[in-house]
């Protein structure tokens, strides 16, 4: 119990003084650290110079492995993720026009409001590599220091004008990205094990840690870049893969609950009797007016009026 005590006052002040270093030294700008990324991942002209990139992964949890991955960037601001498990997929796509997902039973949905503007966010940052992000209207600012982060990192805001707000955690001494955190989502994402491809630095491990849930690990076994990927990879699915039987269900089912409201309601009925004669003139006409009412377990009540 003493060494264990020992141990952890000695951990406390390593920490305490790493802090106090962090907390010194003065916050760069914005651009000077994503600069300082691009630097140390490859430059910043490599990284222009890829236009769309293809990650395959396998999806750990709990040191188990759970199922397979793969995500799709293409510059500026398109991305696509597809999770593939036993018992089925979810998959997941952002463009500029839209951002949708498709749950495990198929449920598609499309984001909105603050969940959608952060999936747009995220999108740009990563397809664009985070090369002129402000030229997608992404403003920045080095907010602080991550005294969460196992070495000293800044925390620099990506934000839009329309209130999303996604913050990148950069070491100080690599200059790489350790961390993401999307409060909107209440996701964070952990970036380590950085090793070359094709002359780009890339995470090949990743850990998504989302608000009561288990963390996933993804571990990176291929990168393709360039591949020419169609914009199309990443719309909603069409009308072709939607489950017809179940539409056609589902239709059925609110068909009757239609049904089953009318009843809760009496209403008037008129009708109009017209005798023609052969030159196609109306000879005579008669109106009727009902009042209906509907009976417990179907049919109803006709009152002349």
């Amino acid at each position: 119990m003493l060494l264990a005590a020992c141990a952890s006052v000695t951990q406390l002040s390593a920490q305490g003084k790493k802090s106090a270093v962090g907390r010194s030294q003065k916050l760069q700008s914005p651009e000077k650290i994503v600069g300082e990324y691009l630097k140390a991942t490859g430059g910043k002209k490599r990284h222009a110079g890829i236009k769309d990139a293809t990650y395959e992964w396998t999806i750990q949890l709990k040191d188990q492995s759970m199922g397979t991955a793969r995500s799709l960037k293409k510059a500026p601001v398109s991305t696509r993720t597809d999770m593939k498990f036993g018992n089925g997929e979810i998959n997941s796509a952002v463009t500029s026009r839209s951002a949708w997902t498709r749950d495990l039973d198929g449920a598609q949905r499309t984001l909105t409001d603050a969940e959608a503007g952060a999936a747009k966010l995220q999108s740009a940052l990563e397809a664009s590599r985070l090369v002129d992000y402000k030229k997608l209207n992404v403003l920045a600012r080095t907010v602080g220091w991550d005294e969460s982060s196992p070495e000293p990192a800044y925390v620099v805001e990506f934000s839009t004008k329309e209130g999303a707000r996604l913050r990148y955690s950069f070491s100080a001494k690599s200059k790489l990205l350790l961390k993401t955190v999307d409060e909107a989502r209440g996701m964070t994402v952990h970036f380590g094990d950085y090793r070359t491809e094709s002359g780009v630095l890339e995470p090949h491990r990743v850990e998504l840690k989302t608000n009561g849930m288990d963390a996933a690990t993804f571990l990176l076994k291929s990168v393709s870049y360039n591949a020419g990927l169609s914009d199309s990879l990443f719309d909603p699915p069409s009308a072709e893969t939607l489950d017809v039987a179940k539409l056609l269900q589902e239709v059925e089912e609110n068909q009757k609950e239609i049904d089953e409201r009318v009843s809760d309601y009496s209403f008037t009925e008129k009708r109009i009797e017209r005798e023609i004669n052969d030159k196609g003139e109306v000879k005579k006409e008669k109106a009727t007016v009902y009042e209906i009412y509907p009976l417990p377990g179907g049919g109803s009540f006709y009152k002349l009026i």
